[in-house]
């Protein structure tokens, strides 16, 4: 079973990423003007050394594998 090729569906991530798509199917867009006032939103400029001052440094030399 661990050599199903199509064992990716039955994962926990990709049965949450297919909820998502469902719920995303299923959501009625935004109206016209959300857009409208969306595109007229400015960016926020953000320094990625202000960011990091907020995070305590136990936290930032913390590691986590990620599973691919």
């Amino acid at each position: 079973m661990d050599d199903d090729e199509t064992r990716l569906h039955r994962t926990a991530v990709a049965q949450v990423f297919f909820a998502f798509v469902l719920q995303a199917l299923r959501a009625r867009s935004p109206p016209e003007k959300w857009h409208d006032d969306a595109e007229t939103l400015g960016t926020w400029a953000v320094e990625y050394d202000d960011i990091l001052k907020n995070i305590p440094t136990s936290e930032r030399k913390r590691t986590t594998r990620l599973l691919l």
